[in-house]
């Protein structure tokens, strides 16, 4: 398979361009499908954005200088931190809904956020790990890595607070390679105990701010990667980052979330090529994989399964949705099987068909309307959509929706094409014709009730 450019003016090309890069297609999605070449569309959103979350003040306020954790917290401050928590995820789940120009940028802090995942049981710790990678997620890789591994809310996850220089922790350093750079099979055991060594004295403060402290580093001189000398955290970080292993691990990656799980060699090691002669700068290779014809083969669209943030906020651009409560967001999210800032394990969430199951289909198949017409979520779920916390049922969420922005753009369509040209721009593969006979055509919502629909086929779920 050779990589070529893709040529331009391709509808399909642009819509699955919209489903991977971002969050499927609403209004603004539809209006550039309609309006732009596909090269204008690439331009337009294919660049490095900075933006920072908007969670309104008096909310941030509550968690702005919390004290340390697990340390001097008293427990009524605790379960302050904890509550809001919810008002995070649910700012950054808005955030990703209203993403217009910054839909790239709001969808690798999404990619990233799984990558270094991270369990975060704090506001303080979630606002600034997302803002960490939120800022540096469309930069240098390099920059990022060093910066995720200063953020407080992974030092203290990945046990970093405890590596001593007289009582090395190797968490922190295995997780490093594993998960972040190399992959298993790439390092040796003896790599990880001088690597834990470099990371002595990374630390936090009680402000939750990174903090080196000299007393607990090892000066000593470490073996690492082939290479000898007194090295620290950063250091050992440019190490890894050399090594083969570390550009074609991060590619393919990259591969698996945008492209494909089935790996392709040739199309991962130019991803790795472009991250080695960029110097690990992200945009490149992103402008590599959008302009591959590996991206665009008649394989890949519609054959990735959404993750549930992917859902929600696809059907959130669509109804123009906001959810009432950051409670209630946030247990659907665990319904659904993915709650920001709270993965599994170190290794993230799977993906793919892990996504579904019996209580998780029933969920996402009903899904949009249950929210637009205020139903209650009655369906076994993988966890109990109510609050321990108040014993208040949440099954009915509250939201508020426009759906006339959408279906303006259909204006004008006749009633026997609206069904193909929505699924045309809604949906990343094509499904079987809906039934409806003419009388049906001729109601007022007729257009409504069949958007609803197509939301609610099983190719809605493919991206």
């Amino acid at each position: 398979m050779n990589i070529i450019l893709v040529p331009v003016k391709s509808v399909d090309r642009t819509k699955h361009f919209f489903f991977r890069a971002g969050f499927g297609t609403g209004p603004a999605e539809i209006r550039s499908m309609r309006s732009m070449s596909h090269d204008e569309i690439l331009h337009k959103y294919i660049v490095p954005k900075t933006s920072e979350s908007t969670v309104d003040a008096d909310s941030k306020s509550q968690y702005a200088k919390a004290p340390m954790p697990y340390a001097t917290m008293s427990s009524q401050s605790y379960d302050v931190e904890t509550r809001a928590v919810d008002m995070v995820r649910h700012q950054w789940i808005h955030d990703m809904a209203s993403s217009d120009g910054n839909l790239l940028q709001e969808k690798m802090t999404f990619f990233w956020h799984n990558h270094f995942a991270c369990q975060c049981p704090l506001a303080s710790l979630a606002d600034q790990y997302l803002q960490t990678i939120r800022k540096h997620a469309l930069g240098n890789y390099r920059v990022l890595l060093k910066e995720v591994s200063k953020t407080p809310a992974m030092l203290l996850f990945l046990n970093n607070q405890q590596n001593r220089k007289d009582r090395p922790n190797e968490n922190f350093a295995r997780e490093l390679m594993e998960l972040f750079t190399l992959g298993v099979g790439n390092y040796s055991e003896t790599d990880i105990k001088e690597a834990a060594r470099a990371f002595t004295g990374w630390s936090a403060d009680d402000q939750l701010q990174f903090v080196f402290r000299s007393q607990s580093h090892d000066f000593g001189e470490k073996h690492f990667l082939g290479q000898s000398g007194r090295f620290d955290g950063e250091e050992i970080i440019d190490i890894i980052l050399e090594q083969r292993g570390a550009s074609l691990f991060i590619a393919e990656r990259i591969y698996e979330f945008f492209v494909s799980r089935d790996p392709d060699p040739q199309a991962i090691n130019y991803l790795a090529n472009l991250l080695v002669d960029h110097d690990y700068e992200i945009l490149p290779v992103l402008e590599g994989l959008f302009g591959g014809a590996f991206f665009y083969d008649d394989k890949v669209p519609g054959r990735r399964i959404k993750s549930p943030i992917e859902l929600i906020v696809n059907v959130m651009r669509l109804l123009d949705l906001s959810f009432e409560h950051a409670e209630s967001l946030s247990y659907l999210q665990t319904a659904l099987g993915q709650q920001l800032f709270n993965p599994p394990n170190v290794a993230g969430w799977p993906g793919g068909r892990s996504w579904i199951n019996n209580a998780t289909m029933m969920i996402r198949l009903n899904f949009a309307g249950y929210l637009k017409n205020g139903e209650r979520f009655d369906h076994v779920t993988t966890a109990p959509l109510e609050s321990m916390q108040t014993n208040r049922s949440i099954q009915k969420i509250d939201v508020k929706y426009n759906i006339e922005p959408v279906l303006e753009l259909y204006g004008g369509v006749p009633y026997e094409n609206l069904e193909n040209e929505m699924k045309s721009t809604m949906l990343a593969l094509e499904a079987p014709d809906l039934q409806f006979n003419r009388r049906e055509m001729k109601q007022y919502n007729f257009s409504e009730d069949l958007m609803m629909r197509i939301l609610s086929l099983p190719e809605f779920q493919l991206s």
